[in-house]
């Protein structure tokens, strides 16, 4: 008898923490969504010290890293996020955004490839939720940039596309 009642203690001790570690990442989200950003990761990764495998924390917490311009970071937190919760379609729409962003500050080449791995993770949350208004929206950004860089690449020479500048206009003297 003893033994049943020590099972149930320590199962019922093991539902009090993860329910624990729920409210905490609700508490994690409320912060972040005040733009308390010191205060939302330290619960969060206060989450994750005694439960590694709470996605939902490590999305708050990429989240800040995001919002802080740690945009690397972010990706691999999103990456993290989307392995605990893989049916989880906001982690991937996280981790597209997040490298769209660092897309931005890339060379063309690198941009693409960062595009191409954004494409994958929002087709992938489509693919788990088709009509979900994140997808769809990072879908079209996505399509709205990759015609925009396009663009871009027809009207430079290869040398400016490599420079990532335009040369500046000469003047006349």
């Amino acid at each position: 008898m003893d033994a049943f009642r020590s099972r149930a203690s320590s199962a019922d001790d093991q539902e009090m923490e993860r329910t624990a570690g729920h409210s905490e990442v609700d508490q994690a989200l409320d912060l972040l969504r005040l733009g308390h950003l010191d205060e939302a990761e330290a619960v969060a990764l206060r989450v994750l010290e005694t439960d590694p495998t709470n996605g939902h924390a490590t999305l708050v917490w990429a989240h800040a890293l995001v919002r802080r311009g740690r945009l690397d970071d972010a990706v691999a937190a999103f990456e993290h996020a989307v392995a605990q919760a893989p049916t989880a379609p906001e982690m991937r729409f996280g981790l597209a955004s997040s490298l769209m962003q660092l897309a931005s500050s890339q060379s063309p080449y690198f941009r693409r490839e960062l595009w191409g791995r954004a494409r994958a993770a929002t087709t992938a949350g489509l693919e788990l939720a088709p009509d979900h208004p994140d997808g769809l929206r990072l879908l079209e950004l996505l399509r709205g940039w990759e015609l925009a860089d396009e663009k871009e690449t027809t009207d430079r020479t290869p040398m400016e596309m490599l420079d990532r500048r335009r040369p500046p206009p000469r003047s006349a003297q």
